[in-house]
């Protein structure tokens, strides 16, 4: 497969574009010379197949330290996460036991009073959150604080 390069010469009475043909290995000709004529001995090497060996070492470290980026980030919001729907288990519970210690005996739905917000409240646990609510509330959060402003996500 080759390569195209596009050239602009520039002449005084026009622009003239001509498309050049270049196989892998012209290319890679062409990258070995521009690299030697950029002293690869500034680098502190001695020739150039140790530059360019330790060129392509320090590019394969730098894309496996990105990955692991992304690999350790996953790991903290995973581990964060965790905590924070284990957090939401005890508001919520909290929320139970106070509604429970104030006005106890509303707790149970009697045949006669029936109270959507006591209901909802007394049978809310982890399985029946609105967790398209709580990701949309979470994603803004997360948004103002990467974007440092104020936004309308979860207002």
């Amino acid at each position: 497969m080759g390569f195209f390069i596009f050239l602009s010469i520039y002449n005084k009475k026009y622009i003239m574009k001509k498309v050049i043909k270049l196989t892998e290995k012209d290319l890679t000709r062409i990258i070995k010379r521009v690299i030697k004529e950029n002293n690869w001995e500034k680098y502190g090497f001695n020739d150039e197949e140790s530059f360019l060996e330790e060129y392509k070492n320090a590019d394969e470290y730098a894309s496996d330290l990105y990955r692991g980026i992304d690999d350790e980030i996953t790991e903290l919001v995973g581990y964060e996460l965790s905590n924070f729907m284990g957090e939401i288990n005890n508001i919520v519970i909290e929320s139970q036991n106070k509604f429970k210690d104030e006005y106890g005996q509303f707790e149970k739905n009697e045949d006669e009073l029936y109270n959507d917000n006591i209901d909802d409240l007394m049978k809310m646990n982890m399985n029946n959150i609105d967790m398209e609510e709580l990701s949309a509330g979470i994603s803004g959060i997360i948004l103002d604080n990467l974007l440092g402003s104020k936004n309308t996500y979860y207002q």
